[in-house]
Parts: C-alpha cells; sequence; structure tokens
C-alpha cells in the first residue's frame, strides 16, 4: 500500500529524519549530563578530602607538646627578683627564731665564793623559738633575794670579783629588770634570785634579750655575779645590791 501523500495525488516527500542522528542525540546528550555531574561529584569528594586532612592536621598540631622557648633576660630578672622577694618575706616571717637545722649552742657558769669554793652551777641554753634559757642553783647564800646580773668583764677573782666590772651592758641603757622593755634595762640585768631557808637558790627562765652566739648581747665568755642584797631594779647603775659574794665565766659548751 502506498503512503497516505501517495494516495492523495500528492507528491510531497516525506520529511528527512536522520534516525542515526536522533538516536545519537539520544545516546550522547544523556552521556554528556552523567559525566559533567561526575565531574562535580569528583570535585565535591576532593573538596571535603582537602578539608578532612586540613581538620585532621591541626588536630595533631595542637596535641604535640609545645617546645618550651628560652627565657628572655628580661624574665630571668622579673623571676630572680620575685624569688628575692620571696626569701625576704620569708626571713621577716621568721624574725627571732633560730635557722631551721641551726644546732643550739648551750653553755656553762661554775659559781665561786670568795673562798674559791664552788657553790652552783647556771646553764644556758638557746631556744629554737628565740631566746635563751637560764636555769640552776646556788648554795650558801643568806636566805631572800639576791642580785643576779651578768657582768661586763671576763674574769672572776677572789674574794672581792671586782675583777669582774661593771654590768654587762654594750647598748649603754639604764639599770633595770628583766621584765623591763629591751631598751630600759642592761642585757645583764636578770633581776633577783631567792635562796630559801637553807640558803639555796633554785631558777629556770627565759630571757629574750641576751644571745650565745655573734652579737652585741653574746654573755658567752662574760663573768656573771651573785650579789649579797636585793636587787631594787630602780636604783642606778646597780640596783644598790651590794656586795659580790658569787661569781663564775659563763663557758660555751663545744
Amino acid at each position: 500500500m502506498l503512503p497516505r501523500w501517495h494516495r492523495c495525488g500528492l507528491a510531497i516527500a516525506p520529511p528527512a529524519y536522520n534516525y542515526g542522528r536522533a538516536r545519537s542525540d539520544a545516546y550522547v546528550l544523556p552521556f554528556q549530563h552523567t559525566e559533567k555531574e561526575h565531574h562535580m561529584k569528583m570535585m565535591r569528594l576532593l573538596m571535603m578530602g582537602l578539608l578532612s586532612v586540613g581538620f585532621f592536621a591541626a588536630g595533631c598540631s595542637s596535641s604535640q607538646p609545645t617546645e618550651d622557648k628560652p627565657m628572655t633576660e628580661e624574665q630571668a630578672t622579673e623571676e630572680e627578683v620575685t624569688e628575692e622577694e620571696g626569701a625576704e618575706g620569708h626571713g621577716e616571717m621568721h624574725e627571732g627564731m633560730m635557722e631551721e637545722g641551726a644546732e643550739l649552742a648551750e653553755a656553762v657558769a661554775r659559781v665561786i665564793n670568795p673562798e674559791g669554793e664552788e657553790i652552783g652551777t647556771v646553764t644556758f641554753k638557746e631556744l629554737a623559738d628565740g631566746g635563751v634559757q637560764v636555769s640552776g642553783s646556788v648554795s650558801g647564800l643568806t636566805p631572800g633575794n639576791h642580785g643576779f646580773h651578768v657582768h661586763e668583764n671576763t674574769v672572776c677573782e677572789a674574794p672581792d670579783f671586782k675583777s669582774a666590772g661593771g654590768h654587762f651592758n654594750p647598748e649603754a641603757h639604764e639599770h633595770g629588770g628583766p621584765a623591763n622593755e629591751h631598751n630600759a634595762r642592761h642585757a645583764g640585768d636578770f633581776g633577783n634570785i631567792t635562796a630559801n631557808e637553807e640558803g639555796v637558790a633554785e631558777f629556770d627562765f627565759v630571757d629574750t634579750m641576751i644571745s650565745l652566739r655573734e652579737g652585741l648581747n653574746n654573755v658567752a665568755g662574760q663573768a656573771m655575779i651573785v650579789h649579797a642584797d636585793e636587787d631594787d631594779l630602780v636604783s642606778q647603775p646597780t640596783g644598790n645590791a651590794g656586795g659580790r659574794v658569787g661569781c663564775a665565766v659563763i663557758t660555751v659548751v663545744e
């Protein structure tokens, strides 16, 4: 059977379709879209990969220990000043206390009477929190109070013991008692010791003005005197304590 345009008497040529090209376009176009999308997808994947590597590298860098940078001269100076200030503060806090670990000094004084007989012993011991403990006993005394002082010289010559000199007073203060402020007494002013009815005086006290080490009020090597009478703690220059009935030289125990 003839095509319709032939039956109608028309000599019209049929449309010139290029079936091969149409088929080619039908396959090529979809393939071209797929390649473009594939390219974009690969670009996205590449960018995501680069970002992941960057984050990982940043995390590793932050987790690595940092090296200590050398201290500048200015920082070193500031640190030294801080340490010195701390040391000074520490010293002020413990003023009057013995240095930790320091050996505490001790001394002894053997008391003789005008006849040269030993009548007592006095011991001196440094205390860790400051001051010196003075303790002992002296016998052969009249009952009652007797002036008890450290003197300025280092010699005990019987029978009068005048060789001991005056009171130990390196800071040139007036005479007073042990309860007075340090600027209102001699370093050697120990006040009185009290003898009982048997004539024995026992004592134990702490004096915070004297020391057994280097310093103005170091009593090591000094003479000390027991007086015949009571020290009134007021009269100048010795408290009107009368004669000297006992003497001793303070000797540091090695």
